[in-house]
């Protein structure tokens, strides 16, 4: 991204789990192994973040090189590619809300051919929408169910069935999708970003999850 006037001379993350492989990553240490004197690095800034940087539209993507040499792509599950929280993006209110425009939408997004996308996590009032929020619907559910399960509770049990997760919906349609490329495009090389969105607070588990660890025994760092 040097071509757009971006240089970091630093690395740090609010996320301390994660320094380590941060750390890997901006030093490209893998490229410069791999014979490649140079590599630019995108890190991903939470929304809010000062200095956000956000590619030009024509800049390239990953996605990009392999539609190029013959792949089909697909992903599933959360992208937030766009803000979630800024009223009017793609990703957010009121795009999110429009069932009609779902229901028609599977791509093609950021290079991605085809899409089934949710956002935000467990009982987040507007996680139970996008493609997720159909699904959960073709599964029974209704728009009361959804205010009942998607209330914002921040921890402990999460009431909704255990089938109805959404790690299970990206799992279906990440399995669906596997089988649609094996019928219609099996002669074709594939590339499918499958991304689960939890574990992630609000800290709420289907039952039996939240009964397999006793809290007592649990040591904590002081």
């Amino acid at each position: 991204m040097g071509q757009y006037g971006v240089h970091w001379d630093r690395g740090q993350t609010w996320w301390p789990m994660v320094e380590a492989y941060h750390k890997y990553i901006s030093r490209s240490s893998h490229m410069m192994q791999q014979g490649q004197a140079v590599s630019d690095i995108l890190y991903l800034t939470p929304e809010g973040a000062p200095m956000v940087f956000t590619p030009p539209a024509d800049a390239l993507k990953v996605t990009d090189v392999l539609v190029e040499h013959g792949y089909e792509t697909y992903a599933v599950g959360k992208m937030h590619f766009t803000p979630v929280s800024t009223e009017g993006a793609f990703e957010s209110t009121p795009n999110i809300l429009d069932e009609v425009f779902w229901k028609q939408f599977d791509g093609p997004y950021f290079g991605f051919q085809h899409t089934q996308m949710l956002n935000r996590h467990t009982t987040e009032s507007l996680s139970c929408r996008e493609h997720y929020g159909l699904w959960l619907k073709e599964k029974g559910l209704n728009e009361a169910d959804l205010e009942k399960y998607f209330n914002n509770q921040f921890i402990g049990r999460w009431e909704l069935p255990r089938e109805l997760h959404p790690s299970v919906f990206v799992s279906e349609k990440s399995c669906a999708f596997l089988e649609e490329h094996q019928e219609q495009r099996k002669e074709k090389p594939f590339f499918m970003w499958v991304s689960f969105q939890d574990p992630h607070n609000p800290h709420v588990v289907p039952s039996p999850y939240d009964t397999l660890v006793d809290p007592q025994k649990v040591e904590y760092k002081k």
